[in-house]
């Protein structure tokens, strides 16, 4: 690596060091509560067949607007695991069928009979995230068909309105495997990450100018957040699904192969460790498809350039690094703003309409009045049964058009705004926390056996502790803190294993939950807590 190439770096240390936040992005241009959305699909779709909700009915365009959105990671972080769990659900009973073509034939995937297949081909008792995965490694028609959908190239004409809602929710599902794999199984981070693309070049050209510019003048380490835009090329990679690799030779022919008469890049991330969860996830197959698999950074990644080099097949190497801010506030979208307006308006002209009977307008008002007022949480059943009586009235041709207009809008608003999270009872609840501590336990203690870790090393009592099964709850909460706390003192750990931190907070987390479930959680976590020996 050229000398100043070196000094670029380190300068961009202190601003990668600094976290800055980057210009918030909305969630979607259509809906502002993207994770309730997904949740009620998955819910709903997971009901028994004939079961029916007011909320199951979710626009197209918001499902493109969501796939399109570029937070498929943020998305996946915040949702509880009873989200895989309906997806699940979906798989195994619903016969989803993908339909898709392959050298001129039509081949059509059923998802029960692929899951059916994938799971006996698995170990016994094998998680449904590794089931998701090798249901993704099979050549498929809900391969290729979903890779189409979120790439944006498939054919509309031959794309069904259930293949675009269940390719949004298996790719969230997808990335919400990766993140509780990435997170039990501490897997790997490989210390160059690659990605070929055709695409580009240009502005990746521009944006360099600009950071040698800002080195010159000695103002690139404190870059204020506002002209982080000016030096990232992020949105020159989101222009395209982004597929990584950790190998050199796939991504340059991957990047020869799709340039065609143009000269392809080969995009180099020094610091892969910024985007672990986004790697663990672009890679959950852990196959030579791992190169295809179809992603998109998150929006709080910024991706600097610090060297290009064109080699002698005209194939441009660009070394870059991120940035990855943890201070991104979303913006709520105007969306929802404009359906309650909406709404206003249509309910207002439905009771100024002269054919309104008493009886109708009667039905109507305490609906009006109850949604003008701040809407509370019996609205939506309240809502469910007034559209039920306002049908029954038998109104005429005109007025029924105006109660489905007005429906229409109803179910939009509520598809943002209902909370249907899912809930268990409580032996359902502790045999799910069980479950999933014993995956956390087992993918920490997998990767300690392997990671030749020296037994004076500060980690090495504690992880004794974790994978000796006598250990009681108390023993494993304690030696989880104190691996947290030495993280917390040792920068170089972070460093080191920056996964290992999140999989003892998910640890303690499992913990405390279990131990709720019988008594009062004695056993909360203390920030001030010192390291015990």
């Amino acid at each position: 690596m050229a000398t100043s190439q070196t000094e670029l770096e380190k300068e961009l240390e202190q601003l990668i060091s600094t976290k800055y936040p980057l210009h918030p992005k909305q969630f979607s241009t259509e809906e502002r509560a993207v994770l309730q959305t997904l949740t009620k699909l998955a819910y709903v779709y997971a009901q028994p067949d004939g079961q029916t909700s007011l909320v199951s009915t979710v626009p197209i365009a918001s499902i493109e607007n969501i796939i399109q959105s570029g937070q498929l990671t943020l998305v996946a972080e915040k949702l509880d695991d009873s989200f895989l769990e309906s997806i699940e659900k979906i798989i195994a009973s619903k016969h989803i069928k993908f339909t898709a073509e392959a050298e001129g034939m039509k081949i059509v995937t059923d998802m029960t009979s692929l899951y059916q297949r994938c799971c006996r081909s698995l170990p016994k008792n094998a998680s449904f995230e590794n089931v998701l995965f090798k249901m993704y490694t099979e050549e498929s028609a809900f391969y290729r068909k979903m890779n189409a959908i979120i790439g944006g190239y498939n054919d509309p004409a031959k794309t069904t309105d259930d293949e675009k809602i269940f390719a949004l929710l298996l790719n969230i599902a997808l990335h919400k495997a990766g993140l509780k794999k990435a997170n039990n199984e501490m897997q790997e981070i490989p210390e160059t990450l690659y990605r070929g693309q055709s695409v580009g070049l240009e502005d990746i050209k521009k944006k360099f100018d600009m950071v040698n510019s800002m080195k010159s003048s000695d103002t690139l380490a404190n870059v204020a957040p506002k002209d982080l835009q000016d030096i990232n090329i992020a949105s020159v990679v989101r222009k395209k699904n982004v597929s990584t690799s950790k190998d050199e030779d796939i991504s340059t022919q991957f990047a020869k192969g799709t340039a065609g008469n143009k000269k392809g890049i080969v995009l180099k991330i020094q610091n892969p460790a910024e985007i672990a969860d986004f790697y663990n996830i672009a890679n959950v197959s852990g196959t030579p498809k791992e190169a295809e698999f179809s992603s998109r950074f998150p929006d709080d990644v910024a991706i600097i350039p610090v060297h290009l080099e064109e080699d002698v097949n005209g194939v441009t190497h660009v070394e870059a690094v991120c940035i990855r801010s943890d201070k991104v506030i979303l913006e709520n979208s105007q969306h929802l703003d404009s359906i309650v307006n909406s709404i206003k308006s249509k309910m207002n002209n439905i009771l100024d309409d002269e054919f309104l009977d008493q009886d109708q307008k009667n039905l109507l008002l305490p609906l009006a009045s109850k949604f003008y007022a701040n809407p509370d949480a019996n609205l939506l059943e309240f809502t469910v049964k007034t559209l039920q009586d306002l049908y029954q009235t038998n109104p005429d041709d005109s007025l029924k058009a105006d109660f489905d207009d007005l429906k229409r809008s109803l179910e939009a608003y509520f598809a943002i705004t209902a909370d249907l999270k899912v809930s268990h009872n409580q032996p359902k609840t502790l045999e799910n926390e069980q479950k999933n501590m014993q995956k956390i336990l087992q993918g920490k203690n997998t990767w300690f056996s392997e990671a030749n870790i020296p037994d004076n090393h500060v980690l090495s009592a504690h992880f004794k502790v974790l994978s000796n099964p006598s250990s009681t709850n108390e023993e494993l909460h304690g030696a989880a803190r104190n691996i947290k706390a030495a993280i917390k003192l040792d920068k170089t750990l972070t460093t080191q294993y920056p996964q290992l931190e999140q999989g003892m907070k998910d640890l303690m987390s499992s913990i405390n939950t279990i131990q709720k479930l019988g008594k009062d959680n004695e056993f909360a976590e203390d920030e001030t807590q010192s390291l015990r020996f």
